[in-house]
C-alpha cells in the first residue's frame, strides 16, 4: 500500500508499508491545505 500526502504542494509524506519505509519531508507550516490522497 503505498499512501501519498501532500500540503498546497509544499509538505510531501510518502509511507510504504510493504518496505517498511517512511519518507517525511516538512518544508512550511502549511499542513492543512489542498490536501491529496493516492492509493
Amino acid at each position: 500500500m503505498i499512501a501519498r500526502y501532500t500540503y498546497g504542494g509544499k509538505i510531501s509524506v510518502s509511507t510504504f508499508d510493504n518496505s517498511s519505509k517512511s519518507e517525511l519531508k516538512l518544508s512550511t507550516t502549511d499542513l492543512m491545505v489542498g490536501m491529496r490522497y493516492s492509493f
